[in-house]
């Protein structure tokens, strides 16, 4: 799972790492790898522009940075093959769907499907073991590609194989 993975390469790396192995959850107050939470990520996307790809609003703008279904020819592509954003991070757009720290919660998305806190409601346990996934993939419209647009289809982030999703690390410095 991806938190294993981040503690593994934690540890690996001589920093403390973030996930507590039964729990999953993170202690931001150590220095490994981690997810990035959601407003890290749309932060690290955008590197200080306003528009809806870091490198512009139109679907040309798009293009240099990533791929989408306009551009991918059906499939993933290695990393680092388009454009990166003025911070240097490649891929923030298009390929595959990153996965954040925060849980999926349907009513930030849909209004109409509220869930309550009740850790015995069978629909609470079913979304609370979802991730928020950021940034589009390769069979995405563009308008899914946005700096801004949330993912309200996400997966779970232990599922192994994924065609059109992964996971970048972050780390508290």
């Amino acid at each position: 799972n991806v938190e294993l993975y981040c503690n593994k390469l934690s540890s690996a790396a001589g920093f403390d790492p973030v996930y507590d192995e039964d729990s999953r959850e993170a202690d931001f107050s150590k220095n490994g790898f981690r997810l990035p939470k959601e407003e890290e990520w749309e932060y690290s996307c955008r590197a200080g522009t306003q528009t809806f790809f870091n490198t512009g609003d139109s679907e040309r703008d798009l293009d240099r940075a990533g791929w989408y279904n306009g551009n991918s020819g059906g499939r993933t592509h290695p990393v680092a093959q388009k454009e990166p954003n003025a911070w240097g991070l490649y891929d923030m757009h298009g390929n595959v769907f990153e996965f954040c720290e925060d849980n999926w919660i349907p009513a930030m998305c849909y209004g109409r499907y509220l869930v309550g806190e009740d850790p015995n409601d069978l629909t609470y346990n079913y979304y609370h073991d979802l991730r928020v996934t950021r940034g589009g993939s390769w069979i995405d419209d563009p308008s899914i590609c946005r700096s801004a647009t949330r993912s309200c289809f996400c997966n779970w982030p232990w599922i192994r194989q994924s065609y059109y999703i992964g996971f970048r690390v972050a780390r508290n410095v």
